[in-house]
């Protein structure tokens, strides 16, 4: 090798080691951050004997509202030490970071009510309760199947008579008794079948009940944290003004009070977001701790675009989509005329009076007994013995008893039903109609709330806000504007729950799903 090239391998050696270091130094750094992101597991690292394990400390993202309504507790007692410097820019971040937006998908997903309404009917323990009372109808069909069982005929004179008779009796049933009794059973099966399915929508409400309250729940505790979060930002500007000299004592420990209101309240909401949350549980068949979410109704804060509204509405499946019309109430009328289970019930009771009274004629025509067996007789007084067969029919007469109490009664019955059917459909009409204005009416308060109530609202508190920071305006009326900015909101809920009850009354009117 050539004497310039001699210290050559000594050179790489060197360089080699001080990259070496100089990865050593800056990998951690850089993998420190990738984790951070999200970009690469921990295991990655720990492949490498020389690099360290580094946990990256991010908080995870809560998977039930208890969590979240936990750590947003501790969040605000911790905010009672903390000086907070008021950015109506930051603040209304602030706000939207703790509390999720409705439209952003890692909060939408969660049980829709169309889910949970499938689920009861599948799971329920109520609805497992109801479809067993079918059985018992279905066992009269075996029980329509039965007939008289045979007797044993014994007949014996040991000295009188010397007469012995033995053998069988059968009562005949004649073939159409047995047609008409299968016939009448399974009417009453039909039947049975309609007025199980009337329950099961009863509990279908009910499901739709709990889930809206559900729903209503966790915006209202979204409505309240929020308030929450103004009050101790506003205690925060009054206890800075206090100082400055600007505001007197009473306006701080006016504030401080309604933070504290403010605090009491969300207490209250969050349990019953528990209470809403367990009986949803509870009626879904699972245990009351199960985790259970649903997804966030939009904020409607500011101007929303026609299509997230619509994917907002979807997915929650509790509001309205105002960007349809109504169809006219003839529509609804021709539903519940078709499928309304209480006109079925009566038209399959009509059929099952039908059949009891084609049995009650049936049953007219006498079931006849036959006796027939071995008949030995000593012929007193010298014999000799005899013996033979014998056969014994007995035929009940129909003169007196022919069922004209059934059938009379029958024929009173076919007239009240038809009488009862034209009056169930008149309570039909007043249903449906009653149900189909009610829901308008409930559309129209809710559009109204969110095109102008809401965000007029919300641009009213923060301008009271803003003008108590400035010293335009004093404590009182800062905080009655915010107090009512919260009652509207809550007006909207009980708004959207009025509407849910409306909907279920109109689904209920027509027993048909609407959704």
């Amino acid at each position: 090798m050539p004497n310039k090239f001699k210290d050559l391998p000594k050179i790489i050696c060197l360089v080699i080691s001080l990259l070496t270091l100089l990865c050593a130094k800056t990998i951690p750094a850089q993998s420190q951050k990738l984790m951070a992101s999200g970009f690469i597991p921990p295991s990655t690292l720990r492949n490498n004997a020389n690099a360290p394990i580094i946990t990256p400390q991010i908080t995870p993202i809560p998977k039930t509202i208890d969590n979240d309504i936990n750590g947003l507790t501790n969040k605000n007692k911790s905010n009672k030490q903390v000086k907070v410097k008021v950015n109506y820019n930051q603040e209304e971040n602030k706000n939207t970071n703790s509390i999720p937006d409705s439209l952003s998908p890692s909060t939408q997903d969660g049980m829709t009510v169309l889910q949970a309404l499938d689920e009861a009917l599948i799971k329920s323990p109520r609805a497992a309760a109801i479809r067993a009372q079918l059985p018992i109808t279905q066992a009269e069909m075996v029980r329509a199947t039965q007939i008289p069982n045979p007797a044993f005929f014994f007949d014996r004179g040991l000295y009188a008579e010397q007469v012995r008779r033995i053998g069988p009796i059968l009562t005949v049933d004649p073939p159409w008794k047995l047609a008409f009794r299968l016939l009448e059973s399974s009417r009453l099966v039909k039947q049975t079948k309609v007025e199980l399915l009337a329950q099961l929508w009863a509990l279908r409400i009910e499901v739709r009940r709990i889930y809206a309250e559900l729903i209503v729940a966790q915006e209202t505790l979204k409505t309240l944290k929020l308030l929450l979060d103004l009050a101790v930002q506003l205690r925060d500007v009054s206890e800075k003004r206090f100082a400055a000299g600007d505001v007197p004592e009473l306006d701080l420990l006016r504030a401080k009070l309604a933070a504290n209101q403010a605090d009491v309240d969300v207490q209250v909401g969050l349990r019953r977001l528990y209470r809403a949350k367990q009986q949803l549980n509870i009626i879904l068949g699972r245990s009351t701790e199960n985790a259970l979410t649903v997804p966030r109704l939009p904020t409607l804060l500011t101007p929303v675009p026609p299509a997230t509204y619509k994917l907002g509405v979807e997915q929650t499946g509790i509001l309205p989509d105002l960007t349809k019309h109504m169809p006219p109430l003839q529509h609804f009328m021709e539903i519940a005329f078709g499928n309304r289970l209480e006109l079925k019930a009566i038209t399959a009771s009509i059929q099952t009076n039908k059949a009891s009274k084609l049995r009650a004629f049936g049953d007219i025509v006498p079931d006849p007994s036959v006796a027939f067996g071995s008949s030995t007789n000593g012929n007193a007084p010298s014999g000799p013995k005899l013996s033979s067969l014998f056969v014994t029919l007995n035929i009940p007469t129909p003169i007196s008893d022919w069922n004209q109490g059934d059938i009379a009664k029958f024929n009173a019955t076919a007239t009240q039903l038809k009488y009862q059917y034209m009056s169930q459909k008149n309570v039909v009409t007043a249903d449906v109609s009653s149900a189909y204005n009610n829901v308008l009416a409930a559309r129209r308060k809710l559009r109204v709330y969110q095109e102008k109530i809401l965000a007029n609202s919300y641009e009213v508190a923060k301008l009271a806000r803003r003008s108590y920071e400035v010293g335009q305006s004093d404590i009182t009326t800062t905080l009655n504007v915010l107090q009512e900015n919260i009652r509207i909101r809550t007006q909207y809920l009980d708004a959207i729950t009025l509407y849910q009850q409306n909907f279920a009354d109109l689904e209920l009117a027509c027993n048909k799903p609407l959704q």
